[in-house]
C-alpha cells in the first residue's frame, strides 16, 4: 500500500490512538482496510495563518502544532478553524485550511483546505518530508491522505465503510484531552 521508507507508518503513535479511537465501535477498521483512491500533483497557495515566529501568533495553538522529525517545519490544523470565546469555548469556522509552516524560511503555505462535511482530525509525520492528515466527514467517511513533499505529491486513500460513531476523535479527543471546551 505504501512505498519504501515509510515501513514505520503503522506503527505511528498518532495513527494507532486515531484507530484505536474508532476500533470502539468499528472493531474491522484497520489500516489494511483502507483503499487507495488517487495520486495527485500537490496544489500550494499563500497560507492566511500566522506562523510563531510572527508577532500575530496566538500561543494558545502552541500544544496542537505539529513538527517534523527535525523541527524544520511544522503543520497547522487548528489556528484557522477554530478561536476561544470569551469564556474559553471553541468556536468554529465553517472551513479547515491546514498549513505547512517552514521555520527556516519563515513562510506559511496552505497544503489542504477542507469544507464543512470534511475536516482533519490529527497528523504525524512519516519522514521529513511526508506527512499524514487523518480525516473524517460528516457522513462518518474516515480516511487519510499521505503527503509527499520531495515528489509534491498527495495520495488518498478510504476506509471502505461508513464509520459507527459515538464521538468525534477531533473534538472529543484532540481539542478536549488539550482543555478547549467544545459546546455541543
Amino acid at each position: 500500500m505504501l512505498s519504501d521508507g515509510f515501513a514505520a507508518f503503522d506503527e505511528n503513535r498518532t495513527l494507532q490512538r486515531w484507530l484505536n479511537f474508532y476500533q470502539q465501535e468499528n472493531p474491522d477498521l484497520k489500516l489494511e482496510n483502507f483503499e487507495f483512491l488517487e495520486s495527485k500533483k500537490l496544489e500550494t497557495m499563500k497560507g492566511t495563518v500566522s506562523g510563531i515566529f510572527d508577532p500575530e501568533f496566538d500561543s494558545v495553538y502552541l500544544s496542537f502544532l505539529i513538527y517534523n522529525p527535525s523541527k524544520t517545519m511544522y503543520l497547522d490544523l487548528d489556528s484557522y478553524h477554530w478561536t476561544l470565546d470569551k469564556d474559553g469555548n471553541a468556536l468554529f469556522e465553517a472551513g479547515q485550511e491546514i498549513d505547512l509552516v517552514n521555520l527556516k524560511d519563515k513562510t506559511v503555505t496552505r497544503v489542504a483546505f477542507f469544507g464543512p462535511p470534511y475536516w482533519a482530525e490529527d497528523a504525524f509525520w512519516v519522514t521529513d518530508s511526508a506527512f499524514v492528515l487523518l480525516q473524517n466527514s460528516d457522513r462518518n467517511e474516515a480516511g487519510f491522505q499521505l503527503f509527499n513533499l520531495k515528489e509534491n505529491s498527495v495520495s488518498t486513500y478510504s476506509y471502505s465503510e461508513p464509520l459507527k460513531i459515538r464521538d468525534e476523535f477531533y473534538n472529543d479527543f484532540r481539542l478536549k484531552n488539550k482543555g478547549i471546551k467544545v459546546l455541543q
